[in-house]
């Protein structure tokens, strides 16, 4: 049990779908070595209205004993799941602004977006999370290896997360920042 404690666990959680790039994660993870894969586990979380997407995602993920395919479920227990996880993935082909990254940075935990995920615009590389390059499997790979060689630095990322959260996406300043649009466009003010 205490060497499962030591694991890094990295999780992509949403929608299965190719938009969300899940086979690019997978494809990183093998590209880790086996070492690396050892040291770790690999969440995938999420339904599917993909079938072929999905089938193709779980026959690969079965090849792999460290990578773990689960369905979606209920909030809470999500909420109580997602406290084991020490790196978000979103290595989407194409997110505006996902939610789960906003709350792993609420969270201040360390997420690795790709550069076609909205968030990325707000994140400083290596400072407040990390960027990789969208359907790059090596550049997802040095992202994850990143976090093996610099694990005394999440803590620090997190913080840095949960700073970049509260000065762009609480509610407050959500609600403030859509004001000021309205009165802008809206109202003409």
């Amino acid at each position: 049990v205490e060497d499962i404690d030591k694991k890094t666990i990295f999780a992509v959680i949403g929608m299965v779908s190719y938009r969300k790039a899940q086979d690019i994660f997978i494809e990183a993870v093998r590209s880790l070595t086996q070492d690396e894969r050892k040291r770790a586990e690999f969440w995938i979380i999420g339904a599917t209205n993909e079938a072929e997407y999905y089938k193709e995602i779980r026959t690969q993920a079965n090849m792999h004993s460290e990578i773990k395919l689960m369905d979606a479920m209920p909030r809470s227990e999500l909420e109580r799941v997602s406290k084991q996880i020490d790196v978000l993935v979103c290595p989407s082909r194409s997110d505006p602004m996902p939610i789960v990254v906003t709350e792993f940075m609420r969270d201040g935990k360390t997420c690795i977006v790709s550069d076609m995920v909205g968030t990325s615009s707000y994140l400083k590389d290596e400072v407040s999370g990390l960027i990789c390059k969208t359907e790059d499997v090596q550049s997802l790979t040095e992202k994850m290896r990143w976090v093996f060689n610099h694990s005394n630095q999440l803590e620090k990322i997190g913080q840095n997360a949960r700073k970049l959260y509260e000065e762009n996406f609480k509610m407050e300043v959500f609600e403030n920042n859509l004001l000021q649009i309205l009165k802008k466009d809206i109202y003409k003010e």
